[in-house]
């Protein structure tokens, strides 16, 4: 089946089926914007556990860390939360995020709600039909026509309550939640099997880099050309060339001999060599660079640009700096054929640097 995606004014204009109705969301539910957190709440005789935005992802609710704070007798009511609440976020730093929903199912008792989300009580309406509608209004990023701010953008809940959904009979609702139901089923059970391929892959690629590096890959072909040149004399030879470039510049400082007792056997004609030895300029990223972000300029790479999935880059999104004209900045620029290596969260990731990185 193929489902045609159509523009923001293509689904607000396109023509209805039959019985179904254009709607404002304050005219089938109650929109409501919850408490705001204060430091003076953080503690107090009415504790009681809350929602935040963190708390809605797009596939339902991480109940992982809830915190708490007072409410007033007076404001339970009000800010508790029953199971059909469809909760959504309020605010985000990516349009992509803002609107994300979720239906309460009374997971925690006597929860209430942060006002970094938007509580939508049906009146009538099916919570998983009207969540649905906030799923699609979400994801292809129909919330960017309300959504205001710079920086953090802001639903509003006045701008919730006016926005319009298409609203189909009660009936048509139980059967298009039922279908979605069964399709997103199909869709994570093939995301699974998809997660379980690349896991092979990835033990499939291991296995690759482990014979290549041990010489396995390369056996037969050693073995009919016995006469090649070893590599401790490409070795020697690259010694020399950068004692040649140095030229007094430092002290020549004989490292320590290789440990190679946890080390497997080398091919012939193979060699144990340290970084310094091949790499005549070893170097760490700049850190505390965010004050230098901006929309434009050269990029900036970091570790979510490298994946053990590959020896490529991946520069789908990149942050931007404006630089400062210093030390730090020339000795940290990045050319073609840097090998560049995480040294942070996922650590020995690896990438070679292509050409034309701007």
């Amino acid at each position: 089946m193929t489902i045609a995606e159509p523009s923001v004014d293509t689904a607000r204009s396109a023509p209805l089926p039959p019985h179904w109705v254009r709607v404002r969301v304050k005219d089938i539910a109650e929109v409501r914007l919850g408490r705001q957190r204060s430091p003076a709440r953080a503690t107090g005789p009415h504790m009681r556990p809350y929602l935040r935005a963190a708390n809605v992802t797009w596939t339902g609710f991480d109940l992982s860390d809830v915190k708490e704070m007072d409410f007033r007798p007076s404001e339970q009511d009000t800010y508790r939360l029953r199971t059909g609440d469809v909760l959504l976020n309020e605010a985000s730093g990516s349009l992509s995020e803002v609107g994300k929903p979720a239906v309460w199912n009374d997971q925690i008792e006597n929860c209430c709600f942060q006002n970094t989300l938007i509580r939508v009580r049906s009146r009538g309406v099916l919570p998983s039909y009207i969540r649905a509608h906030f799923y699609y209004d979400a994801i292809t990023g129909r919330f960017s026509i309300i959504a205001r701010g710079v920086g953090i953008h802001h639903l509003g809940a006045n701008g919730l309550a006016n926005w319009e959904i298409v609203l189909p009979p009660l009936n048509e609702q139980r059967r298009i939640v039922a279908k979605l139901d069964e399709l997103f089923s199909k869709l994570d059970a093939g995301v699974e099997a998809l997660k379980r391929t690349q896991e092979l892959l990835k033990r499939y690629r291991q296995s690759v880099l482990k014979a290549a590096v041990q010489g396995d890959l390369t056996r037969e072909w050693r073995e009919a050309h016995p006469d090649v040149e070893p590599a401790s004399v490409l070795l020697d030879r690259i010694r020399e060339e950068r004692e040649k470039q140095l030229d007094g510049k430092r002290a020549k400082k004989e490292p320590p001999p290789l440990d190679a007792s946890d080390l497997p056997g080398l091919p012939a004609n193979w060699t144990l060599a340290r970084g310094d030895d091949l790499f005549p300029f070893i170097t760490s990223g700049s850190r505390g660079w965010a004050k230098y972000y901006a929309d434009d300029g050269p990029m900036f790479l970091r570790v979510g640009n490298l994946d053990y999935a590959s020896a490529h880059l991946d520069l789908s999104s990149v942050q931007r700096v404006l630089p400062p004209a210093s030390a730090e900045t020339k000795r940290t620029l990045v050319a073609q054929g840097d090998i560049l290596v995480s040294v942070t969260a996922d650590v020995g990731m690896v990438a070679v640097a292509p050409a034309g990185l701007g």
